[in-house]
């Protein structure tokens, strides 16, 4: 096959995993039924991901990451602590408004490569080329949570937050938000409110509080008060 062509196939695998997983959600979307959406064969699918569905899996893990990372590094003003509530509120909405997409970048399929990626190439049990779209998919995932530690950060060298851990701070901010698009997406929180459109008023509303509460937490001093009344 060309290079040209190949690239072409390559491209394709991964629009068509990625329209599968964010239409029918990740069960639906096979290797078997990414490839007939493509024209080729299951086994075919094996030149550009030798590792197989996970690895492309992990590829479009990959790209909806980045494109996650670039929605949280958006500046909405001047004040950092109103920005970290803002960029907290975009996290959640990426998360509930894309529910089979933001499940695929956590599912449990991936968790075993991202941890012995390095291991399984030493062995030749995959291919550097596998390892490396592994590789790939833990860089940008940190990325994301660089992202939140430095908008806690600078808002803690405005004197806004106290002088803990920032990096423990980011990673319970990260499991809040992570938690709140689980009780949306998964529990059904406020289904009622939110069939026509899943980022509700009422989810909106209760993810701004339950943030706000927990930025306050952290807060310097009475700044905490002040957030937490807004």
């Amino acid at each position: 096959m060309p290079k040209r062509e190949s690239r072409n196939v390559r491209t394709q695998l991964i629009h068509e995993a990625r329209r599968l997983i964010e239409a029918e959600g990740l069960a639906d979307a096979t290797l078997r039924a990414i490839a007939r959406e493509v024209g080729i064969t299951p086994m075919a699918s094996y030149r550009h991901f030798a590792d197989g569905r996970r690895e492309l899996l992990a590829v479009v893990a990959t790209v909806v990451f980045t494109e996650l990372t670039s929605i949280l590094e958006r500046r909405t003003g001047d004040d950092p602590l109103e920005t970290l509530l803002e960029m907290s509120l975009r996290y959640v909405q990426f998360g509930v408004e894309r529910p089979h997409l933001y499940r695929a970048l956590f599912n449990v399929e991936l968790a075993d490569p991202l941890a012995f990626h390095d291991t399984w190439e030493e062995e030749g049990t995959i291919t550097p080329v596998s390892a490396q779209h592994y590789r790939d998919l833990d860089r940008v995932k940190l990325n994301a949570f660089v992202v939140i530690v430095a908008a806690l950060r600078h808002a803690q060298n405005e004197h806004l937050l106290d002088t803990g851990d920032v990096e423990e701070y980011g990673l319970a901010l990260a499991a809040l938000l992570h938690g709140l698009v689980g009780e949306f997406i998964d529990e059904g929180l406020y289904r009622r409110a939110s069939t026509q459109r899943p980022w509700s008023g009422e989810r909106k509303k209760m993810s701004r509080r339950v943030v706000q509460l927990l930025i306050a937490g952290f807060a310097h001093e009475g700044r905490g008060n002040r957030l937490a009344s807004r």
